[in-house]
């Protein structure tokens, strides 16, 4: 064998050593590295083995390791469980523990170190439960999110500034507060719009939007889809002529679907309207009330919505009326900001010959969301 064959050969032992020695290695885990054991959780005499991913309202979210997916598992249907690893929990209005779950018994999720001395929370306050790790890394609005989960909000702004042959300045901005624990379901809304507008710098302003809208809602379950509503309710549009109307209702819903991503409700009742004209005398009459409200959420975070409000006369719905539509999507850009679109339509009596009765709008502003 000659000189060159034999390098050939001992470059070819070299190179095959090293990707043996390097492939044993990748596939030797660190002898400090040690696998966590699964965790196992008994329902109705069989004991499934998998990871505990969280809690939930309905149950907890496990992934077997028999198939790809997850499953949620009822807390009553639980007979024993054994998770490895620490969880922050949240429960109750905004309360919250750190520890490992030691098990399940009689619908009580038992937290702490031992079944014996382990904290015992009910499964029915239970919220949401994530592994310490990830509860970590979590940003400070999730963890808000998690802290308070009967609560949504909701902060909008826009703003339209335009130099040209008109001079125009506009700030719209708005909220939406809502509370819902059963029984109740609590809601706060407001918009409001200032527009300005001049021919020239030097020229007079003319104020083009000077308008609110706003209301409260209280609801209160009668059972899993009626429930009564209080809706007190008021708004203003100066350049409409309307100083300010005010139209509290109550009465009767039905919720068709409530889930965490969607609702559609209904509601019908009755209402009382006076309605405050600038260059008009004031108006009032008794009115019925129908309600319909909806929005739905996809898992990216696009989510539609609106909600129409129509006060009809009484006795004469053709010479006195209120109607309210609202219409949005969000769009979200960077947690928690999102883009939002608004389509608003108000329909009513208007006396003002030159006003008309009804009027369109629509908005582009971003919205913060809790």
């Amino acid at each position: 064998m000659n000189t060159v064959m034999r390098k050939n050969v001992v470059f070819r032992y070299l190179v095959s050593s090293i990707a043996l020695i390097t492939m044993l290695l990748a596939a030797t885990p660190p002898a400090d590295a040690v696998a966590q054991p699964d965790d196992e959780i008994t329902v109705k005499g069989t004991t499934l083995k998998g990871r505990v991913l969280g809690l939930e309202k309905k149950g907890i979210r496990f992934q077997t390791i028999y198939g790809k997916g997850t499953i949620i598992i009822s807390y009553i249907d639980v007979q024993k469980l054994k998770a490895h690893g620490e969880y922050h929990i949240f429960y109750g209005e905004a309360q919250e523990v750190e520890g490992h779950i030691v098990g399940v018994e009689d619908g009580q999720l038992l937290v702490g170190d031992d079944p014996a001395t382990a904290e015992q929370l009910a499964s029915a306050t239970i919220q949401k439960g994530v592994s310490t790790s990830e509860y970590e890394e979590q940003s400070w609005i999730d963890r808000l999110r998690a802290r308070y989960p009967h609560w949504k909000a909701n902060l909008d702004l826009g703003l339209e500034i335009e130099e040209g042959a008109v001079i125009k300045r506009r700030i719209d901005w708005g909220f939406h507060i809502e509370r819902r624990k059963k029984p109740t379901r609590l809601v706060a809304n407001w918009f409001q719009a200032y527009e300005t507008e001049q021919t020239s710098p030097t020229a007079d302003l003319t104020i083009t939007t000077n308008e609110f809208a706003g209301f409260l809602l209280g609801e209160y379950d009668l059972s899993d889809h009626w429930f009564l509503f209080a809706l007190p309710a008021v708004s203003r549009d100066i350049p409409r002529g309307i100083t300010l109307l005010s139209y509290p209702g109550a009465g009767v819903g039905y919720r068709f679907v409530e889930t965490d991503s969607a609702l559609l409700q209904l509601g019908v009742g009755g209402a009382y309207v006076n309605q405050n004209f600038e260059d008009f005398p004031d108006n009032t009459f008794p009115s019925g009330l129908l309600g319909l409200e909806g929005r739905y959420a996809w898992e990216s975070g696009v989510e539609v919505g609106g909600r129409m409000f129509y006060y009809p006369g009484i006795p004469d719905p053709g010479e006195d009326w209120l109607y309210r539509t609202e219409l949005y999507l969000t769009v979200p850009l960077v947690d928690p900001l999102a883009l939002k679109l608004r389509f608003a339509n108000v329909n009513d009596n208007n006396p003002t010959p030159d006003v008309g009765t009804n009027k369109v709008t629509t908005t582009l502003g971003l919205s913060l969301k809790f």
